[in-house]
Order: C-alpha cells, then sequence, then structure tokens
C-alpha cells in the first residue's frame, strides 16, 4: 500500500482511460481522507493531475462547463445550481476518475449538504445553455420543447393576422360592390339619350330609300315603268328629303362629321360633356353623320374599314394611329 497522499505516477491519455477498478478508488479515497490533507474537490483535482487530464478535458467528457468543473473542485458549492445536482456532478466525476463516489459524497458536511440553493432560478436564468441543469436532459427533448412553443406563438399570431385583415377584406368588398352599382345606375343615365339617335337615324334612312326609290324621267318620253315596280312621285319623294333635312340639321347646314363603313366597325361618338351620340357595332355600308357644332371624342375600332370626312373634306384618321384603332378629338 502506498503512503498517505502520495498518488500513482503513470500517466494516461483521456480518450483511452478505463474506470478504475472501484477497491482501487476506495482505497485511495479512504487514504487521502485519513490523511486528513485533501478535501473532496482536492482529491478530485489531484486524481485529474494525476491522469494527466485537464479542466477542459474533464468538462468535455461529463458535458459540464468548465467553470462548474473548477468549482467542484474548489468545493464552492454555492457556485453551482443545487446540492442535488451537485452531488449528481460529484457522482459523475468520481466515476470517471475511478473514485468512490459514495465515500467521497460522505465527506460533505451535513449543513452544507442540507443547505437550499441561493437563487436557483436567478442561477438557472443568468447560466449559459452550455452550463445550465437543461443541458443534461438532453438537447433533443429541448429542442422539441422550444418548437411547440414557437409553433403555439406562430397560431396566435397567425389568428391576431386574420381577425384583423377579414374585417377590412369585408370593406373593401363592400366598396366595390356599391362602386359597380354606382357605375349600373351611371350607365342607365347615359343610355337614356338613345331614342333620339335612334329616331334621327331613322329619319336618315327614309331619307335614303325615298331617294333610292325616285323614278328617273325616260328619254323618249313614252317610256312606261316595268310592271310590279313601285314608282314614288318626284313630288313626294322632294317632300320627303325635305322632313329628313328638317330632322337632321347637321346634314342641312354641312357642318357635319359623315362616316362610311366599308367593313363592320364598332365606333364611339361622345360630346365633351360624354353625352354619347353613337355607341354600337355599325354594319358594312353603312353611312353615320354627326352634328359638329361642339367638339367631339371618336372612337373607331375597325380603322381600316371606314372612310371620314369633316365638313365635306377628306379626314385622314389613321394619322398618328399605330393600330386599327383610332382615337382622335375633333372640333
Amino acid at each position: 500500500m502506498s503512503e498517505p497522499g502520495q498518488l500513482k505516477t503513470e500517466h494516461v491519455e483521456p480518450a483511452d482511460v478505463e474506470y478504475a477498478m472501484p477497491h482501487a478508488a476506495s482505497e485511495t479515497a479512504s487514504e487521502s481522507a485519513s490523511a486528513g490533507q485533501l478535501s473532496l474537490g482536492a482529491q478530485l483535482a489531484s486524481r485529474r493531475e494525476q491522469l494527466g487530464w485537464s479542466v477542459p478535458d474533464v468538462a468535455s467528457h461529463l458535458k459540464l462547463a468548465p467553470r462548474q468543473i473548477d468549482a467542484i473542485e474548489a468545493d464552492n458549492y454555492a457556485a453551482l445550481p443545487t446540492m442535488v445536482m451537485t452531488r449528481g456532478f460529484i457522482r459523475s466525476y468520481a466515476k470517471l476518475l475511478g473514485l468512490d463516489a459514495t465515500a467521497l459524497l460522505a465527506t460533505i458536511s451535513p449543513g452544507v449538504a442540507a443547505q437550499p440553493a441561493a437563487n436557483p432560478i436567478h442561477s438557472q436564468l443568468s447560466t449559459p445553455f452550455s452550463e445550465s441543469p437543461f443541458h443534461l436532459m438532453g438537447r433533443s427533448k429541448f429542442a422539441y420543447k422550444w418548437l411547440a412553443v414557437l409553433a403555439v406563438l406562430l397560431l396566435l399570431l397567425a389568428v391576431a393576422i386574420r381577425m384583423d385583415v377579414v374585417p377590412g377584406l369585408q370593406k373593401a368588398i363592400q366598396s366595390l360592390s356599391e362602386k359597380s352599382a354606382a357605375s349600373a345606375t351611371d350607365g342607365g343615365d347615359s343610355k337614356a339619350g338613345l331614342p333620339a339617335i335612334t329616331e334621327l337615324q331613322a329619319a336618315d334612312a327614309a331619307a335614303n330609300a325615298a331617294l333610292t326609290a325616285a323614278p328617273v324621267a325616260p328619254v323618249n318620253g313614252g317610256a312606261v315603268p316595268e310592271a310590279g315596280v313601285n314608282v314614288v312621285p318626284a313630288t313626294t319623294a322632294t317632300n320627303t328629303v325635305a322632313n329628313a333635312a328638317a330632322a337632321n340639321p347637321a346634314t342641312a347646314s354641312g357642318g357635319e362629321l359623315v362616316l362610311n363603313f366599308r367593313q363592320d366597325s364598332w365606333v364611339e361618338i361622345k360630346r365633351a360633356d360624354n353625352t354619347v351620340l353613337i355607341s354600337r357595332l355599325v354594319k358594312a355600308g353603312s353611312t353615320e353623320s354627326v352634328d359638329m357644332s361642339q367638339p367631339v371624342n371618336v372612337i373607331i375600332g375597325n380603322l381600316a374599314g371606314v372612310d371620314a370626312s369633316l365638313r365635306g373634306a377628306p379626314l385622314d384618321l389613321k394619322a398618328g394611329s399605330k393600330t386599327n384603332v383610332a382615337r382622335v378629338t375633333l372640333k
């Protein structure tokens, strides 16, 4: 048996150390205790140095912080979380070094063992995660708890956002509905002026029909109209034209815009005050005339199929238009 206070001098690398036999550890602890020279922490430190380990080596094996190892070796239990956990630290440390943990723990005075933690809550909150007792519970369990807390927070955030967004969305939908209703009302008012335009177009059509049906003077003076042909007297045709001219003062005055349609085309003509004069699809072969006593805005959809004249002069609607749609303002 070795002399009291003397330890083995062999050097063992940390990665290759096997736990020493319990009876050898018990012998070493008993000898140290009987000598009365080494405290619990000093015995642990002495054995660690005998094995050639550093404090970081032990901390890495036990998954503790180096400062916790220093506190154990200095018998500074106040710097550790609780005595229950401190006993667990010492037991793991002694087992790693091959010492008798029971004998070492028996050297702790009853007063120190019964002393409660000064402020365990503050200690846990101020201790880094890697040094806290939560680290001993396993990283996976702790990660799952944090994920659960994060999921609850995200759920609460989603509920709060939904409570704020849904009323705003309902208000937006209601506002759009009101605007649509107002637009429909305005459209109905605009279409109220269409009957007068239709009557004007009917008068033009009647005048054209009368001119087409007027008889042609016979060359020899004795020619008789063919059977089945309805001949309208010249006097009647003249009266019809006069009536049509009276119904369409723009045509009578000559200050008009005339559109001849060689192809079907959409046409919209408005006054400066947004009064709609024409807004429809005009068939090929039709002619439309518009009074130019006031400026008008003209939109023609099929520009290539429409010929225009303004106050008797040809009007080029294609000037400045890169597409087959004309948008011009005429005065």
